[in-house]
């Protein structure tokens, strides 16, 4: 009898050992299956955060081409001559000009002094000390961008931008000012994001955010980054300052000395990963 029992006893531990074998290939596949699906998930979302960066990036570059544009126009004609005809209305002249530039909502003819000499309309011309690069050391092809300002008339902020206009001599002889609601630089998609947990910063240079959507958590800076995604370097995993994992897109204007950043919520573009990922964990 005790023969048999010692005859068995080896025979019970291979079946367990079998079968605890089998248990752990399929949890492996299982955990291999669920590490690939999350993979795609997050790959798949990369790629519609880069095109979404890249569709707002040229958004805010063609808004801000067309205005450059108006303005670059205004100057040859300020440069020519009076706006107005003789006897003419210089506002009116101003008015008009704006109706035509893009996003462009008021347009200021500022003096080397800093005083507004002509205005399209009532609207107060922004700070000249909120502009950067400074006008005072803004070169004759390039344009500078102010931080937002108050619409006196209107519930969202204006951005302005400026542009150098010199005298006969070639020498700096004032500024021509244009100033857009800040919402506007984003075009149709400020209202079209493809998510709730979408976020959107457009930055310049030395940080100031010209507009944003979402955008109460404070943009990703260099030390709240957590991984960068090897198959798309414009698109990282960073850490934000409420402790959240977001995945970032970020594409600069080097023209315009601007940032335009993205990101979407880890755990919301994982839900649906998550859910399959319990559901095998119960089963």
């Amino acid at each position: 009898m005790d023969g048999d029992a010692a005859t068995l006893l080896p025979k019970s531990w291979r079946s367990w050992l079998g079968a605890f074998g089998l248990w752990l290939a399929l949890t492996a596949t299982a955990a291999v299956a669920l590490w690939q699906l999350r993979q795609q998930a997050i790959e798949g979302q990369s790629r519609e955060l880069g095109l979404l960066s890249l569709a707002l990036t040229d958004a805010v570059d063609r808004g801000l081409r067309g205005a450059e544009e108006g303005l670059l126009a205004l100057r040859a004609e300020l440069q020519a001559g009076p706006l107005a005809a003789p006897g003419g209305d210089t506002t009116q002249a101003l008015h008009t000009r704006a109706d035509l530039m893009p996003l462009v909502q008021s347009l200021w003819l500022v003096g080397g002094d800093g005083r507004v000499i002509a205005a399209s309309d009532q609207t107060p011309a922004p700070n000249l000390s909120a502009f950067a690069p400074a006008l005072d050391q803004l070169a004759i092809g390039a344009m500078s961008l102010s931080r937002p300002f108050a619409d006196p008339g209107g519930w969202d902020a204006l951005v302005a931008l400026a542009i150098r206009v010199d005298n006969a001599a070639g020498s700096p002889d004032g500024w021509i000012v244009a100033a857009m609601p800040a919402g506007n630089l984003l075009g149709a998609l400020r209202s079209a994001l493809p998510a709730a947990d979408a976020r959107i910063w457009v930055l310049r240079s030395d940080g100031a955010r010209l507009v944003g959507v979402n955008a109460s958590v404070a943009p990703p800076g260099e030390a709240g980054r957590v991984e960068r995604l090897a198959h798309q370097p414009s698109i990282e995993v960073r850490m934000f300052g409420d402790g959240s994992k977001n995945l970032v897109g970020l594409h600069s204007m080097p023209r315009y000395g601007i940032k335009v950043i993205v990101s979407r919520d880890m755990a919301a573009l994982l839900l649906s990963w998550r859910e399959v990922a319990d559901g095998a964990a119960i089963a």
